[in-house]
């Protein structure tokens, strides 16, 4: 779904790129390239710290069950679905990162041959 390794190798790449000093003599060419790389450095970051989080939620449960401690049962569930809603909101963003997804968009609703129920529709959705 997400290649971590391949996201750092490019950004490697990326960060010898804009060692260049040529680059910057493309001023335009270096702003997008610098975008690109802060994009992906943020993008790998967050899963990471995720990745961090789950582990550190695995190890404290797995303690708590070896030592048989049920007082941090509520905590531990409570973690787990703030950890859900963010993977969950992370899948999304990830979803939305093709190479125009940060662009905007235009839609138009067009009634068709509903008549005058189908217009009232199109145009409630406006």
């Amino acid at each position: 779904m997400f290649d971590i390794s391949g996201q750092e190798e490019e950004i490697r790449s990326i960060e010898a790129e804009s060692a260049d000093p040529d680059l910057w003599r493309d001023q335009a060419r270096a702003r997008a390239i610098m975008r690109q790389l802060g994009a992906k450095r943020d993008l790998v970051q967050t899963w990471r710290g995720l990745e961090r989080e789950v582990a550190d939620l695995y190890d404290m449960a797995a303690l708590a069950i070896e030592e048989g401690d049920h007082s941090l049962e509520e905590e531990l569930e409570q973690e787990l679905q703030r950890l859900t809603a963010e993977l969950e909101r992370l899948e999304t963003r990830l979803v939305l990162s093709g190479d125009y997804d940060d662009r905007n968009a235009m839609l138009a609703f067009h009634a068709g041959a509903g008549g005058t129920e189908s217009q009232d529709w199109a145009n409630m959705l406006l």
